[in-house]
């Protein structure tokens, strides 16, 4: 390999004057696998190669777009590298610090009523994500019961929102918690019944304090259904005309869905990706989730990625929704560490 330089391969057989090979690339093929690669450098390099590319497309076709906007690629990066420290050590950590951000957000709603849409330094559609998440973390691995039972008074509070994305990003946590409780073995059957016994009159009570009714009304007539709905439908129907592989710059999207750092879009992040990013930016997210799903360990994990998928699927751009591949990233990286902690054991 030191001495291949630009070494043609077909020169071995004579035809080096008609097609061109580097010998050094077959080399390094054969050596690979003698090589014990720091996995950690390399999973790095491939988030790198997978975000620099929505962020080469936000530089060159979505300047008008707000700053935030285009950044957010680097954001994700970050975040992504943060998940998989979390994800490695979950089920050994003391989770209970989850407990501090949603209860300051707790105590700041009641001083300041309840009689609207919650609101306290994050906005609604922020909140119930913060509620949702953080309790599911909090009841699927807190070491006891009480605990526990604060994760799902956490994930009540979500109802102050009045958003209807609430409603199913807690269905989507309830299906789940029915499986994961009841496979549970570290608690017998006795010790669950009085679980359910306990906890469901009191959090039955709190929700009907604190719920805000708008979650009990799905208009779709209403604006905010509306215009989601119209952009489906025109998408579906244009899709020929919105084809394209690296997706359409700020001009072209303007000229349906907005102007400016005003531009409009579809509260969902698969068909953001199609839009904003293109055919190839649509594979890649298609193709990250599918190796997310295959990368979580158990039913908890699945549940909090299917609950981020759930979050941005109905609201919010990838200002907010870049956590969908951070998220993803964590599962991937995580499962790979594993992998290779085995091999190398064994």
């Amino acid at each position: 390999m030191t001495f291949a330089g630009n070494a043609n391969i077909f020169k071995l057989i004579g035809l080096q004057n008609f097609y061109t090979f580097p010998f050094s690339v077959v080399l390094s093929a054969l050596y690979l696998p003698m090589m014990r690669l720091n996995f950690d450098l390399l999973k790095i390099v491939l988030m790198l190669l997978f975000i620099s590319y929505f962020l080469f497309v936000n530089i060159f076709q979505h300047l008008g777009a707000s700053f935030l906007y285009v950044i957010w690629p680097i954001n994700c990066f970050f975040l992504g590298i943060f998940f998989g420290e979390f994800f490695k050590r979950i089920d050994s950590t003391d989770v209970r610090p989850m407990l501090v951000l949603p209860v300051i957000i707790i105590v700041g709603l009641l001083i300041s009523g309840l009689d609207n849409r919650a609101s306290f330094f994050f906005g609604p559609n922020v909140l119930y994500r913060i509620f949702l998440l953080f309790g599911a973390i909090l009841l699927f691995y807190s070491k006891t019961g009480f605990f526990k039972f604060l994760g799902l008074a956490v994930m009540i509070f979500g109802a102050t929102t009045g958003s209807r994305g609430y409603v199913v990003g807690l269905l989507v946590v309830f299906l789940f918690s029915i499986f994961i409780f009841f496979r549970d073995k570290n608690s017998n059957l006795l010790s669950k019944l009085l679980f359910i016994l306990i906890s469901v009159p009191i959090l039955s009570q709190i929700f009907f304090y604190v719920v805000n009714e708008r979650i009990f009304f799905f208009d779709l007539g209403s604006l905010s259904g509306l215009s989601r709905i119209e952009t489906f439908n025109f998408v579906f129907s244009n899709w020929q005309i919105m084809f394209n592989l690296t997706g359409l710059d700020s001009f072209e999207l303007s000229k349906y869905f907005g102007y400016g750092d005003n531009l409009a879009y579809p509260h969902n992040f698969i068909l953001e990706a199609y839009l904003y990013y293109g055919f190839i930016g649509l594979m890649l997210t298609l193709l990250i989730l599918l190796m997310a799903y295959f990368s979580a360990k158990d039913l908890k994990q699945i549940c909090l990625l299917t609950l981020v998928v759930v979050f941005c699927s109905l609201s919010g751009d990838f200002g907010d929704n870049y956590i969908i591949y951070s998220f993803c990233f964590g599962l991937i990286l995580n499962r790979l560490s594993d992998n290779e902690e085995k091999k190398y054991s064994a």
